[in-house]
């Protein structure tokens, strides 16, 4: 908690000028890859993202951060793989779909 308050992680990838796909996308590679601390920490980042979640056009924005060379990729692999790190990081698929805008 003393390095994140002193270094403002977390409001730093607030501020940042991205769109909230890569926000929520940042946060939950800090969860997953055990970056972030289990605590006050991790239940700030874990509301983070559901807020990231819910603002309007996520999942067309995350649908097409997910597009290679033009090409889509298969929607329900996609939706599956979301729903895993979600709760690699904490959060249950169940708080993810109800939170995710579409």
């Amino acid at each position: 908690m003393g390095v994140e308050a002193r270094g403002r992680l977390l409001e730093s990838i607030a501020a940042r000028p991205t769109n909230h796909v890569e926000k929520a996308q940042t946060l939950l590679k800090l969860l997953t890859g055990g970056v972030l601390t289990e605590g006050v920490l991790s239940a700030r980042a874990r509301e983070m993202i559901l807020g990231y979640l819910s603002q309007p056009g996520f999942l067309g924005g995350y649908m097409a951060s997910l597009v290679k060379d033009g090409e889509t990729p298969d929607s329900d692999k996609a939706m599956a793989e979301l729903m895993e790190n979600l709760g690699k990081a904490g959060i249950t698929a169940e708080t993810g779909l109800k939170s995710i805008a579409a």
